[in-house]
């Protein structure tokens, strides 16, 4: 009997035994794990079974697993299909991001701006840090002190004018 017909009996039914799929790579999962953690997925509940295995399969033959990952960010940054829409749904499955061409591309491309937005902030917040870093540490006590002498000068300066009068 050939392992790909091979037939086990479950509940007195006859089932056939699914053999793993011939396309499958590691992309496959990998694909799958990054879907679940972008959009908030449980991974308890989240199965990657035969369909959703065939769908990522299916795209990865047209695509490769950066240009999907991207797709998954840009459904994940899209406001409207996290469910701010006028259904409130979440259109995110990981069906519809890699249903086709258009939508791998569409989703794509929204995730390349995702992750400019998210270097130029990393930029700025790096830039901010060395500044900070360069910045002159400033001592509690001596800046008590420079205020302290700056009050004392501006009332001096006031009793002159007040006494020059």
């Amino acid at each position: 009997m050939s392992p790909v017909l091979q037939l086990s009996m479950l509940d007195g039914q006859r089932a056939r035994k699914r053999p793993p799929m011939a396309t499958e790579t590691p992309e496959v999962e990998r694909i799958f794990a990054h879907w679940v953690f972008m959009l908030g997925k449980n991974p308890k509940r989240c199965a990657l079974g035969p369909d959703r295995r065939k769908i990522i399969s299916k795209a990865l033959a047209l695509y490769d697993a950066e240009t999907l990952e991207l797709a998954i960010e840009g459904c994940a940054a899209s406001a409207w299909h996290r469910g701010a829409n006028d259904r409130d749904t979440e259109y995110a499955g990981l069906e519809l991001i890699l249903r086709d061409e258009a939508h791998i591309e569409r989703f794509a491309e929204l995730g390349e701006r995702l992750r400019e937005q998210a270097a130029a902030d990393a930029a700025r917040a790096a830039q901010r840090a060395q500044q900070e870093a360069e910045a002159p540490a400033v001592d509690p006590a001596a800046a008590a002190a420079a205020r302290q002498r700056l009050r004392d000068l501006a009332a001096q300066l006031a009793g002159r004018k007040a006494g020059g009068r």
